[in-house]
């Protein structure tokens, strides 16, 4: 059981939208590694037009995190399991799903007159396999 306070504990995020970016999403794994981990996030991930559906896949093993848009691979991390971080190992343990938005933080600011409102999800379904 995880009991670090975050982001030791982890957090996955499998596609963050930010205003800024329109034509991606990004990935990020969220942990506190023992040396810098190029694999936790990047902002490559382009999707053309992020408000039609697309298929987000997270592959998660006890060995590689792999997140996925529309069958393109978009991050792969190996370096937070037992040789790349401190125990506990916060990707280890059992996590619960949640599907959010946080419209105006850490980055995602709201800007009057820019930001498409108002801000919808659309989720047609969520499948989990264990």
């Amino acid at each position: 059981v995880i009991t670090e306070a975050w982001p030791g504990s982890g957090e996955i995020d499998v596609a963050e939208y930010y205003s800024k970016y329109p034509d991606r999403v990004i990935p990020f794994l969220h942990y506190a590694p023992t040396k810098y981990d190029a694999n936790m996030t990047n902002n490559n991930c382009l999707v053309a037009d992020p408000s039609a559906f697309h298929t987000y896949t997270l592959e998660w093993s006890s060995s590689a995190i792999v997140i996925s848009y529309d069958g393109k691979v978009c991050l792969e991390d190996t370096s937070w399991s037992p040789a790349g971080h401190r125990k506990p190992y916060p990707f280890n343990s059992p996590f619960m799903v949640a599907l959010t938005q946080g419209l105006g933080s850490t980055g995602n600011d709201y800007v009057a007159g820019t930001t498409p409102l108002p801000g919808t999800m659309k989720v047609d379904y969520v499948r989990v396999w264990s």
